[in-house]
This record gives structure tokens, C-alpha cells and sequence, in this order.
């Protein structure tokens, strides 16, 4: 069952396959300028809206994914820097740009990474 996706990277489970994202959270800030007034409080001007930002975590367990390919195919979509729509749980979130991804080992075999927990940061791209 498909879940998400970013561009060429699919959130999906499947008997055969878990990518889905965990600890979904979104950002969205207000910016304010403060004017000094003299004798006086300050004031505040409102800016305009920040960039949405999102971050949720997926884990990656070799027994139902290849754990090695997750990650390349990740760093490649960082090394790009290319902007694509963003779509969680059947909804449209906008176009975002995959700005960070930490890496957490829970579990190594030699020579491999049996289980990671990977959390993903993006940016809305305007």
C-alpha cells in the first residue's frame, strides 16, 4: 500500500516492504519585525509567513527492506538538491526540498547495517 512520496523515494508497506514514515511533525512561523519607539514599547510588524518545514522518521529493518539502498537513494536525493511535491497519507503537502537526513544504527552486522532509524528534514521550496 502506498503511503507517500517525495520524488523518486516511495513510503509504502507491503508483506514484503515497510518505508513509512513516524513522528510526522510540521513548522510554520510567523515573522515579525520590532520597531524601537522612543518613549514608548516597541511595535511589531508582521512580515509575512515563514516556509513550512517537516521532519518525520522512518525505519529501515533489513528483513523487510535494503537498508543500504534506502540510504544511497536518500543521500542522492540531498546531493541533488532538487525540489519535488511531498505527499503523506494521501495528502498533497506542496513541493519541498530534502535539506537533512541523520542516520541512527540500532543494529550492525559486519560489513552492514541490519536496522537504522532514519529521520528525514525538508523545506517547503516557493
Amino acid at each position: 500500500m502506498l503511503v507517500g512520496s517525495f520524488g523518486p523515494l516511495v513510503f509504502r508497506v507491503s508483506d514484503s516492504e515497510v518505508f513509512t514514515p513516524q513522528d510526522f511533525r510540521r513548522r510554520r512561523t510567523a515573522q515579525f519585525a520590532e520597531h524601537a519607539v522612543v518613549d514608548g514599547l516597541a511595535r511589531l510588524q508582521h512580515l509575512g509567513t515563514s516556509l513550512a518545514e517537516i521532519s518525520f522518521k522512518v525505519q529501515l529493518d533489513h528483513t523487510f527492506t535494503d537498508v543500504q539502498a534506502r540510504l544511497a537513494e536518500v543521500d542522492a536525493l540531498i546531493d541533488a538538491g532538487e525540489h519535488h511535491a511531498l505527499a503523506v497519507s494521501g495528502r498533497r503537502l506542496g513541493r519541498f526540498v530534502l535539506t537533512e537526513s541523520a542516520e541512527k544504527a540500532k543494529s550492525m552486522a559486519p560489513g552492514k547495517v541490519l536496522w537504522v532509524e532514519l529521520e528525514l528534514k525538508f523545506k517547503e521550496y516557493n
